[in-house]
């Protein structure tokens, strides 16, 4: 038999009553339903969050090429040229690049890549291990605006 105390905001006791063996169940069932839709709700608001928002498509076309082809491990070199709508160079860009294989545990690599000609910018990478790569072109254009890209270069080889 189950008791449940009412008490007052002093601490004292004023009542007590018993409580049917099966309400504690029909509380759990509550409570349950309850605690499943706030988890739902929260699942929903955390993974709309997680996406990345849509980009909006730039005027800025990034054209990007890698050699050696096939890339094999050791150094490379990506050539990436920036052009603006009208088919017009775009100079004094900074452009970074970020390489990293397709699985983890591999620590990235970094480079800032230096502008060769106008609108033509050149960075030295060096791949250490065989397999599945991904560059990405992080662009800063003189106005301020960023640009991002993804290359993927799959199937680096030993040699």
């Amino acid at each position: 038999m189950q008791y449940c105390s009412a008490s007052s905001r002093s601490g004292i006791t004023r009542s007590r009553r018993r409580i049917p063996s099966g309400f504690g169940i029909e509380i759990w069932r509550g409570r349950r339903a309850g605690v499943l839709r706030t988890v739902a709700c929260a699942a929903v608001l955390l993974a709309s969050g997680c996406r990345k928002p849509v980009e909006p498509q730039s005027d800025v076309a990034i054209d990007y090429a890698i050699r050696p082809q096939p890339v094999r491990i050791g150094p490379a070199i990506l050539n990436v040229k920036l052009r603006d709508a009208a088919g017009q160079p775009v100079a004094g860009a900074r452009v970074n690049l970020e390489a990293d294989m397709s699985h983890p545990g591999m620590a990235p690599l970094f480079a800032d890549a230096k502008e060769i000609a106008a609108g033509q910018y050149q960075a030295a990478l060096e791949f250490a291990m065989p397999g599945d790569w991904f560059v990405l072109i992080h662009v800063a254009l003189p106005d301020g605006r960023r640009l991002e890209r993804q290359l993927s270069v799959p199937g680096v080889t030993s040699n």
